[in-house]
């Protein structure tokens, strides 16, 4: 743009002195300095609504990101409403509180194949009456299948399940009947075995805990165990009913000696045990008889 005035990057001559020939003097109007003065650039309009869309992208982002890690990872859920005031739940079996203070497998970050993880919640019935108390695994991923339907396995104590189990129907686990002040373990677990593929990369394993309660039963009182009196038999008037100093000979009960004794385990156990030592001492007589024929060569 052309301005009325003329600009120079020199100061104006000092009044009196004669300008060179082939200058031009440079007056001055209003006191004001005869060069022009550097102003700061406006900032252009149509930027300010770009800031503020990038501003509110970034802030979206961050928000969807944090949902993405909640739905994402392995979420424990607080003992909810029902539950408020009815128990509370532990990581330490130390500080109790009303809900989680952490997720279940949060020092997890990932799992290779072969990989056991396990994580242990307390819950204690913090009222004056029993309750039964049940825990319950559901799947919280998607409802298609995923790569981990037949791989990964999932636990609760003795109880287990796959994922494509665990989508079709909950894996619950009675923590029995607790007693005021009680403390009920949980012990959940997954397995990855070595045999899963690179299809399982990049999978979620995605469920929630949910705590069942309900009305337990008061146990009954035990009997005392004072020993009561017996008034014995009544003496008998019958002469045939008195001994005659003869014992009545054993009887041979072939139906009860065929009773079949109730199963513990123990024979099974003995079994495994006798045929670990035949094993091992058939391995033993078969090295001493190779070194015997060894020597005697």
């Amino acid at each position: 743009m052309r301005s009325g005035r003329s600009c120079s990057s020199s100061a104006p001559a000092a009044a009196g002195i004669p300008a060179p020939s082939g200058t031009r003097r440079i007056r001055s109007l209003r006191g004001r300095p005869p060069w022009p003065r550097r102003c700061a650039p406006m900032p252009d309009p149509l930027t300010r609504p770009v800031r503020r869309l990038s501003s509110l992208a970034a802030a979206c982002a961050a928000v969807l990101a944090l949902v993405l890690l909640a739905v994402l990872s392995t979420a424990a859920l607080p003992a909810g409403p029902a539950a408020a005031g009815k128990v509370q739940v532990s990581v330490d079996e130390r500080t109790w509180n009303d809900e989680l203070p952490r997720e279940i497998f949060d020092s997890v970050e990932h799992m290779a194949p072969g990989d056991d993880v396990t994580d242990t919640v307390w819950v204690r019935n913090v009222t004056a009456e029993p309750l039964k108390i049940a825990v319950q695994m559901r799947w919280a991923g998607p409802e298609a299948a995923t790569a981990l339907d037949d791989v990964l396995t999932v636990g609760l104590n003795d109880a287990s399940a796959t994922v494509g189990q665990l989508r079709q129907e909950p894996l619950t686990v009675s923590l029995g009947n607790v007693g005021p002040d009680q403390v009920a373990r949980v012990d959940a677990g997954a397995h990855l075995p070595l045999s899963a593929g690179n299809s399982t990369q990049r999978e979620y394993l995605q469920f929630e805990l949910v705590l069942q309660l309900s009305e337990g039963t008061t146990p009954s009182p035990q009997p005392s165990d004072s020993p009561s009196e017996d008034p014995g038999p009544e003496p008998s008037s019958d002469p045939s009913s008195e001994p005659t100093g003869e014992a009545d000979p054993p009887q041979d009960d072939e139906d009860a000696r065929q009773l079949p004794l109730p199963r513990t385990g123990a024979e099974v156990l003995m079994l495994a045990i006798i045929g670990g030592f035949v094993l091992a001492a058939g391995v033993a007589a078969l090295v001493a008889t190779r070194r015997r024929r060894e020597s005697d060569d």
